[in-house]
């Protein structure tokens, strides 16, 4: 992002993605973070995760921590729900669940692919 320059995050932007085009996986996870956070462009956690996540998948270690920690946030989440759902109605515990929930069960199988990829790459 600069360093020992001054920052510029469009600059930086664009040789990532050029790099993360190429499928250069440092620059992929980069990427997914400066979209992740709205860094020279505009934010979209969506796109970041798609890059992330092809990160990922070539074994970059940061990318991986990442999604596991989102991932671990997931579970988290199911656990805080299993307790609320205990008290709820059955129609309110279908609106809790549909949002977030179908990104968590995408994420776990996403991770499951990973690590299957990661295990052949060995």
């Amino acid at each position: 992002y600069g360093r020992g320059v001054e920052k510029d995050y469009k600059e930086a932007l664009k040789w990532y993605r050029l790099a993360a085009e190429q499928g250069y996986a440092l620059a992929q996870n980069n990427l997914g973070l400066m979209y992740g956070k709205g860094k020279g462009v505009k934010k979209d956690d969506q796109k970041g995760l798609k890059w992330i996540k092809l990160a990922a998948e070539q074994g970059n270690t940061s990318a991986i921590n990442f999604l596991l920690i989102i991932l671990g946030s997931c579970e988290v989440r199911e656990e805080v729900l299993s307790e609320m759902n205990k008290n709820l109605t059955s129609s309110k515990k279908t609106d809790m669940v549909n949002g977030d929930g179908v990104f968590c069960a995408q994420l776990k199988l996403d991770m499951q692919r990973i690590q299957k990829a990661a295990v052949k790459t060995r």
